[in-house]
């Protein structure tokens, strides 16, 4: 059965209204974030975690361009929904839903969806959008660097860094440089870690 609920929550706020429930509920909710205002709504949202929905059927309006993106999935925390600001290390990892954010340096942020848990040990996996001509396009090379990775990438700049585990102890840093919307592997960094660190 499906049980009709609107969650009512600010960027920076709570659920109004209890946050899990067993079943489906419908959301559509709106953001406003230093200037973009957002429409998020989907009649399909499933509690895969407290606070945490996977949603089917997601249309997301960012009405400052008149876009409507429609995507088969995509993920709501209710209490980070919202992000916007640098990718740099003070960024919360695993934590935002939506996240606008200067990717590849030309000044103007791009956009950041949760759209799966691809990530690594099941962590959330994004499409990411590249702002171009007035409106947010999808960029799939980005895209696949969050798919088994330990995290979202970092930005400086053009210059991407990821972080990913192979086995128990070793870890990997790959670091990207972003041109003409193409990324390229410029170097490669691998360290031996004890079991019990934070990276492995």
């Amino acid at each position: 059965m499906i049980l009709k609920k609107f969650l009512l929550l600010a960027v920076s706020g709570t659920a109004m209204l209890p946050a899990y429930s067993k079943g489906y509920i419908s959301y559509d909710e709106s953001f406003k974030s230093n200037g973009m205002d957002i429409r998020f709504s989907s009649n399909q949202c499933n509690a895969f975690l407290e606070k945490l929905y996977e949603c089917k059927n997601t249309s997301i309006k960012i009405l400052p361009i008149k876009q409507t993106l429609k995507l088969h999935t995509a993920w709501i925390n209710l209490d980070y929904a919202v992000y916007n600001g640098k990718l740099d290390d003070k960024y919360a990892d695993d934590k935002y839903s939506i996240v606008f954010s200067d990717i590849n340096g030309d000044g103007v942020n791009d956009l950041i969806i949760q759209t799966g848990k691809k990530g690594a040990y099941g962590g959330p996996s994004y499409n990411i959008y590249l702002y171009r001509k007035g409106k947010f396009i999808y960029n799939r090379p980005l895209s696949q660097l969050t798919i088994g990775t330990n995290s979202l990438f970092r930005v400086n700049g053009n210059i991407l860094t990821v972080g990913k585990t192979s086995g128990c102890c070793e870890y990997n840093k790959f670091t990207y440089k972003l041109h003409n919307d193409a990324v390229k592997l410029v170097r490669k960094e691998t360290e031996v870690c004890e079991s019990s660190s934070e990276k492995c």
